[in-house]
């Protein structure tokens, strides 16, 4: 300490108060990357008790939604839920039935205890709008075992009359050893 003390007062006023001007602006950043990560862990600390109880709702609600659950699947027919090679089997035939030149993705899954969910992307190229309606529609029709996700039309310059779209569409298949 009396080293330190003999340097600083071995310094000329100028560099002893240009030494302190260092020392306290590296002490306020310091403060300040202290005070943000202090606000950083409060705020995350916040969302995770807002999570918890979220999900300390969830699972008092487990009953409610349960009944809900297997009131919902006793109405539906495992019978006409679609497998990944359904889904596009079937899109294939409605997409042509509305007359449209299209490209169907490999379906994607995602799985579950009780269902898969599959999701096809399809390509639509230079289809007139009413085309795109009628596909739409017959679509809708095959609810809730079919399902839009997502829709993009574009109107391509070299003929706005001629449009190009992109459907996503998903189903789910009941896995009937869960009943």
């Amino acid at each position: 300490m009396n080293l330190i003390k003999a340097l600083f007062n071995g310094l000329s006023l100028r560099e002893r108060f240009l030494l302190l001007a260092f020392l306290w602006v590296g002490l306020l950043l310091w403060a300040g990357g202290l005070i943000n990560h202090y606000q950083d862990e409060r705020e995350r600390f916040h969302r995770v008790g807002v999570d918890l109880e979220r999900q300390a709702h969830w699972f008092e609600e487990k009953e409610h939604i349960d009944e809900r659950l297997w009131s919902a699947l006793e109405r539906l027919d495992p019978a006409r839920t679609y497998n990944s090679t359904q889904l596009s089997g079937r899109l294939d035939s409605i997409a042509r039935e509305t007359s449209l030149s299209f490209d169907i993705s490999s379906p994607s899954t995602q799985e579950s205890d009780i269902f898969s969910i599959h999701s096809v992307r399809i390509q639509v190229r230079r289809a007139k709008i009413d085309d795109l309606i009628a596909f739409d529609a017959a679509v809708k029709q095959e609810f809730p075992y079919l399902g839009l996700e997502g829709f993009q039309i574009n109107a391509p310059s070299r003929d706005p009359r001629q449009l190009d779209a992109v459907f996503q569409i998903f189903s789910f298949e009941l896995k009937p050893e869960q009943f």
